[in-house]
């Protein structure tokens, strides 16, 4: 009785239309058969508390299922060899648990092509699989977080003939992804080696330390999207020196250009006299190559400039911080 109630509910659920573009905040792992998945596997549907990995890989094995059994009598020979191929891919992907995360769209559930870990959804494993990264990423590019209906690509046509599947039958596969609010408590880790300029000097060295992680909400008009927390050690030459402790927000302004802006707190030593400096300043972080999934290298150069309280001839020749170097990035999750 239950294997005629499955399959019932599998011939309803796909004869539903397909998702129009732009459709409204959905809240089920599939806007085709919705929570069908979990009811199969469990009698119920799934809860707040239910783990969002067990309700993907859940989704997607009932997927191939529903695929599996719903093959077409018009394929040729090839095209089923094609399409045996693609539910062996999807059933190792949902296996294998590595799904990406929404950290970028609230309200409502959303697909998400590729993360910015490089986690690939499902159809996007396919893809991966059978024509390349290259071409996945290509397809991230301009549809990451859009349902398969909404990417207007020639060559996903030619694709899917090949492969025996159709566009609504990517869109079954195809999962949404709850908006993960704990994503915004990852740090990642970063050391900066540079030169400061101040004055006509040739430069002094600067090393910083920091942490930086993104805002679950947004501030201001600038709508900042993370924060930046470093300690900063800069010679003055000799044994004259100046350390802060700063604090900066920042948010992407082109591409991948990252502006910072801030303020620090920190202690100078110079000729035998200490006391209070006070640091506003702004830089900028431009991305020169991925070096891990979890480690990145950039350039980053920006201006502060030293306000000390007590006195008015520190730093060595000038309160201007004109700075550049390289930083090294890392996220150990």
């Amino acid at each position: 009785m239950r294997v005629i109630i499955t399959l019932t509910l599998c011939l309803a659920l796909a004869c539903r239309p397909a998702p129009e573009a732009g459709y409204a905040p959905l809240y089920s792992i599939n806007p085709i058969l919705g929570d069908a998945s979990w009811i199969n596997a469990y009698g119920e549907l799934p809860g707040t508390g239910t783990p969002e990995k067990e309700r993907i890989a859940c989704h997607l094995m009932y997927a191939a299922d529903v695929l599996s059994s719903a093959s077409p009598d018009h394929l040729s020979n090839d095209q089923r060899a094609n399409r045996a191929h693609l539910l062996r891919l999807l059933r190792d992907y949902a296996h294998a648990g590595v799904f990406p995360e929404n950290t970028e769209i609230e309200g409502g559930r959303r697909p998400c092509f590729i993360d910015d870990a490089g986690n690939i959804c499902a159809v996007g494993y396919l893809v991966e699989q059978t024509l390349g990264r290259e071409v996945a990423e290509q397809i991230n590019t301009q549809f990451q977080y859009a349902a398969i209906d909404e990417m207007n690509l020639d060559f996903l046509g030619d694709w899917m003939a090949r492969f025996g599947v159709t566009l609504r039958e990517l869109a079954i596969i195809q999962p949404t992804y709850e908006f993960n609010y704990s994503y915004y408590t990852r740090p990642s880790y970063y050391v900066h080696g540079g030169f400061s300029l101040r004055g006509m000097d040739p430069g002094y060295p600067t090393w910083t330390v920091g942490t930086t992680g993104l805002l679950r909400d947004r501030f201001w008009l600038f709508r900042f999207t993370s924060y930046d927390l470093s300690l900063r050690r800069e010679s003055l030459g000799g044994l004259n020196r100046i350390t802060h402790f700063n604090m900066q927000l920042a948010r992407t302004v082109f591409k991948k250009l990252s502006f910072r802006f801030g303020a620090g707190v920190g202690w100078y030593e110079v000729r035998a006299d200490a006391g209070l400096a006070i640091k506003p300043q702004f830089s900028g972080t431009w991305p020169i190559v991925n070096l891990t999934k979890r480690m990145a290298l950039s350039i980053q150069a920006g201006y502060g400039y030293d306000i000390i309280p007590s006195r008015s001839d520190v730093p060595v020749h000038s309160n201007h911080d004109v700075f550049a170097g390289l930083r090294l990035t890392a996220s150990p999750f």
